[in-house]
């Protein structure tokens, strides 16, 4: 018999459409002229309009006597779909008290990143409840469940959360006082080290190159201090010597030098801002100039912890040849913090600093 089937526009064999019956007798018919009627592959595949490649296949499932193969199977055709596990609500429940939990806590898990990744939570699933399912599924549940992927603020794992709460409920309060009473400008201070391999950032080139950079790879970095107020000034000072006690004398004299208001800074609890000297100091100036400590491991209650960050951008994909120019851009860079009151004015709107200003 010759079949009814159509060739497609490139030539190709097109049966689709055709009912299980019709390809169930191309094939019983196309092998036994094949194997019966001794015809060639060729002959029959112009007969048959059948696909040459095809009806070699059905031959050979023929000849490993797998005759049944050829009949077509009862009900619908193709693949069955996998049937995908799913989480009930008590599971998703579960499953969310988890993730909101910080992720050392949960060492049955056996997680060694601090991060709730589509994948961690996907390990998650299949640790709490032997449940494997795929990422598009676990994407589709953390949606259903309400949660978002966000950039997360990083916290020191040796922070004291009670400390913390004491300074801003009791601590905060009584310094803000103690300088409005005493006509006091609020400084809070920070100092920092900026290297020069600072070798980051993107350049354009052509496409398929890679482009090359000459810079220094010479290590050496220079230290900075910087002070700001809730009144939106800042003052600093650039050095390459390492950061002591005497670096820390020399920065309060000149402050001091010249004005006579009064000023209370608030430093970070190092060891090199409470030594003997430093207390003989303001001692010797009655005072005019107080010290007060943040509580360790807690940069997210200073405010110029920003000017650093903030110099750190201004160097990424700058090339520093020596010393004496990487000191130079770092003072460009806070010179130009220094000219932007209301860039030194957003620092005081972090939701942790907000109740430090005036």
């Amino acid at each position: 018999m010759k079949a009814t089937s159509k060739k497609d526009p490139k030539g190709n064999i097109n049966n689709r459409g055709k009912s299980r019956e019709y390809l169930e007798n191309i094939r019983i018919q196309a092998v036994k002229l094949y194997v019966k009627g001794g015809m060639k592959v060729e002959d029959i595949v112009e007969i048959m309009w059948m696909g040459e490649s095809t009806l070699r296949y059905w031959i050979g499932v023929y000849r490993k006597k797998w005759r049944r193969w050829l009949k077509s199977k009862k009900g619908k055709t193709g693949r069955k779909p996998k049937k995908e596990n799913n989480l009930t609500s008590k599971e998703k429940k579960i499953l969310k008290a988890v993730v909101l939990k910080e992720p050392r806590e949960t060492k049955k898990l056996m997680l060694d990143f601090g991060l709730w990744t589509v994948k961690a939570i996907q390990h998650a699933i299949k640790v709490l409840f032997g449940k494997g399912l795929k990422e598009r599924k676990v994407r589709k549940i953390l949606q259903e469940m309400g949660m978002t992927n966000q950039k997360p603020l990083f916290r020191a794992y040796q922070q004291d959360p009670e400390k913390v709460e004491k300074r801003l409920d009791e601590e905060l309060p009584f310094i803000l006082d103690e300088a409005e009473k005493e006509k006091r400008t609020i400084y809070y201070w920070d100092e920092a080290w900026f290297k020069s391999a600072n070798h980051r950032g993107r350049t354009r080139w052509e496409k398929g190159k890679t482009p090359i950079v000459t810079a220094t790879w010479a290590r050496f970095g220079v230290n900075a201090i910087s002070i700001i107020s809730p009144k939106w000034e800042l003052r600093f000072m650039a050095y390459e010597s390492s950061f002591t006690s005497d670096t820390l004398l020399s920065f309060l004299r000149k402050l001091k030098k010249g004005t006579k208001k009064k000023m209370t800074l608030i430093l970070d609890g190092h060891p090199t801002h409470k030594t003997k000297k430093v207390k003989s100091y303001l001692e010797s100036i009655d005072h005019q100039i107080k010290i007060y400590y943040l509580p360790w491991y807690s940069p997210e209650l200073n405010p110029d912890e920003q000017v650093r960050l903030h110099v750190h951008n201004d160097l990424k994909g700058v090339i520093v040849a020596n010393k004496k120019d990487l000191i130079a851009k770092v003072r460009q860079s806070l010179y130009r913090q220094q000219k932007q009151k209301d860039k030194v004015k957003s620092y005081f709107r972090h939701p942790d600093v907000q109740r430090n200003s005036d």
